[in-house]
């Protein structure tokens, strides 16, 4: 018992902190090799998940110095591959059932959701797609909507990309615009097949909070009306 002591007392502050929280956890002790299951994620299956995202969750938003240390990894015997990407974490933790199993073992307390009032359509941005390729940013919070626009192409294609912040617990999205037109088509690997005869291309964009709303889809109908008109 001395001696797994010491080996936690060698250990930075932080991972001997996140250390003892998993020993409480899982009911385990490090040094000691754990049995796979173990007791409790036995008992309760949802914690081999919970563990899984608050071991990603750590690492992720830890400094570089943390995130790089091993030492949970070779305890639990477990590799970059069986640990959650930032996307699946964001995800994980806003749902109901994770919420409750980390309120209920003490790791994260319920929130109230924050109420938004009712928030207007903001008037789009123009922007007008004339290079092969436009590489558009778009942060989950931001309250914006922009108006694509692109004249006499045969070739278009958008690829979006969702990356999580798990500092800002926020997403954002990463959108690409690649277009050719008659005489220049594109040869990039995500162009598409060519068109039979060129034409316009029009893309609204809008974060949109409140999509469900009739109100909301209403709006937008009307947006879209005004603009193509």
């Amino acid at each position: 018992m001395e001696s797994q002591s010491s080996n936690e007392r060698d250990l930075r502050t932080p991972i001997r902190e996140f250390i003892e929280l998993l020993e409480g956890l899982l009911c385990i002790k490090y040094p000691l090799r754990p049995p796979i299951p173990t007791p409790e994620t036995r008992k309760k299956p949802i914690l081999k998940e919970v563990t899984k995202l608050i071991i990603g969750y750590h690492y992720l938003t830890s400094d570089r110095k943390i995130a790089l240390d091993t030492t949970v990894y070779r305890w639990l015997e477990l590799g970059p591959e069986d640990i959650p990407s930032a996307d699946v974490i964001l995800k994980g933790l806003t749902q109901p059932h994770i919420v409750n199993a980390l309120a209920t073992h003490g790791l994260a307390t319920y929130r109230l959701p924050q109420m938004l009032p009712k928030e207007d359509i903001p008037s789009p941005i123009h922007i007008s797609l004339t290079e092969p390729r436009t590489r558009y940013c778009l942060d989950g919070y931001e309250k914006q909507s922009y108006m694509f626009t692109a004249s006499n192409i045969v070739q278009a294609s958008i690829i979006i990309k969702t990356e999580a912040n798990i500092l800002a617990g926020a997403l954002s999205y990463r959108i690409d615009y690649v277009i050719g037109k008659e005489g220049a088509p594109s040869t990039l690997p995500a162009a598409s097949i060519p068109f039979k005869e060129p034409t316009n291309l029009s893309v609204l964009l809008y974060n949109a909070l409140r999509p469900d709303l009739y109100s909301f889809r209403k709006q937008i109908d009307q947006l879209w009306k005004t603009l193509t008109q």
